[in-house]
């Protein structure tokens, strides 16, 4: 499709091609997705029709990192990269995220801690283990 929205379709489309396009993306992309292909045809032309979705952000294309802006990809830098996943300034944004669950006990963690003979301060537990957000919420 070009950025006016005409569609210029491709004649030499088939099942290899598919084939090679979804090796590519399983390829490129990391983590892995797995995408929907399919070939379709729009105003006769035969065009590929690429939809994937997933979970695991952010996704690499070959080792790199890009943001889509308008209709361009701008590969992103460490630090763009960086202040992405970290979108409160954190060192680590995943020790801000609160749990949808907050009757947590920890048992089995402190279990844990106490068979390989490590001492715990019951407490203090969630604190020193940082398990509880700035506002005291798991």
């Amino acid at each position: 499709m070009q950025n006016k929205g005409e569609v210029i379709g491709q004649a030499d489309l088939n099942e290899n091609t598919l084939k090679d396009v979804s090796r590519k993306i399983a390829e490129g992309i990391k983590p892995q997705a797995i995408p929907n292909i399919a070939l379709e045809l729009i105003e006769d032309k035969k065009i590929i029709k690429v939809y994937v979705k997933g979970d695991n952000v952010p996704y690499s294309a070959f080792g790199k990192y890009y943001s889509r802006s308008f209709d361009e990809d701008k590969q992103l830098s460490p630090e763009m990269l960086k202040s992405l996943i970290n979108r409160e300034g954190e060192p680590d944004y995943i020790i801000q995220k609160e749990s949808t669950n907050q009757d947590l006990t920890f048992k089995m963690l402190k279990g844990l801690y106490l068979s390989n003979d490590v001492k715990i301060n019951n407490d203090k537990f969630e604190e020193n283990l940082v398990l509880l957000t700035k506002i005291t919420k798991y």
